[in-house]
């Protein structure tokens, strides 16, 4: 049996959590912290050499074009005290033009027989373009490694519409014109006392038969003491092809001379 008096209310005890209004801890000093001596190297960035933008101080050489801007506000009645110029670097496209030649013709009284001036000389035969117009095509494609449709668009953009088989025609016939310039090259290469030669094999066109090709080599040869390369494509691979550009292939006393293995 059990006497008294019994309830089922739970009494917990009181946890030793601190009291935030305890004056005897609220003025408690804080530990002493202790201090560390910390010591390292930071790497500053380069100094930048630009010497900001200098483009125009290298135009110097260039024609200047003058374009004066109108005044937004009425300035009648005001005094003009200079003015601000703002420099720019300005492009003009290319244009065709026609070129008249104009050779004078007299007549002798004596005897009637009529002199004209010496026409001018020309690459190609009773060609239409003029040289300028040749270089251009020339120095575009072989140059800038522009194709000749892309050459044709530029030219047909400036107001002239050129068919595919004359620009060809012009390309080729401007080509055999460089011929001497090649053969002096190539005297030129002889004469170096060490040459550079490499071949590759590519796929050419063939002209005799229609949609075929035929197995092509382009021959390089280069003098690295003049720096004169030349290109030699043939249908063959031979090593006299090489030899016979060999400096001293013949009578003389050999020299260096460095290819692949053929």
């Amino acid at each position: 049996m059990v006497y008294g008096q019994r309830r089922e209310r739970f009494i917990s005890e009181p946890l030793p959590l601190p009291n935030l209004f305890d004056q005897n801890n609220l003025f408690q000093a804080s530990p002493e912290l202790l201090k560390e001596k910390i010591n390292y190297e930071r790497k500053k960035p380069k100094k930048s050499n630009h010497k900001g933008r200098q483009l125009l101080s290298q135009c110097t050489h260039l024609p200047v074009e003058r374009e004066e801007l109108p005044m937004q506000q009425d300035v009648s009645g005001m005094t003009y005290i200079g003015e601000s110029v703002q420099e720019k670097l300005a492009f003009k496209p290319g244009k065709l033009y026609l070129k008249h030649y104009v050779r004078a013709k007299y007549v002798d009284p004596t005897d009637g027989k009529i002199i004209i001036a010496d026409p001018v000389a020309e690459p190609i035969a009773k060609c239409e373009a003029d040289i300028s117009l040749i270089n251009f095509i020339l120095v575009s494609k072989f140059v800038y490694h522009l194709p000749e449709y892309r050459i044709i668009e530029m030219l047909k953009n400036a107001g002239l519409k050129i068919p595919s088989s004359t620009m060809n025609g012009w390309t080729h016939g401007a080509i055999k014109t460089l011929i001497p310039m090649g053969k002096h090259l190539l005297n030129e290469i002889k004469s170096s006392g060490y040459i550079q030669v490499d071949e590759t094999r590519i796929r050419v066109q063939d002209g005799e038969r229609q949609n075929s090709t035929h197995l092509g080599y382009m021959w390089y040869y280069y003098s690295p003491e003049q720096k004169i390369v030349l290109f030699d494509p043939t249908k063959i691979k031979k090593v006299q092809i090489s030899l016979n550009l060999v400096p001293g292939a013949g009578v003389e006393p050999a020299r260096p001379f460095l290819a692949t293995g053929f």
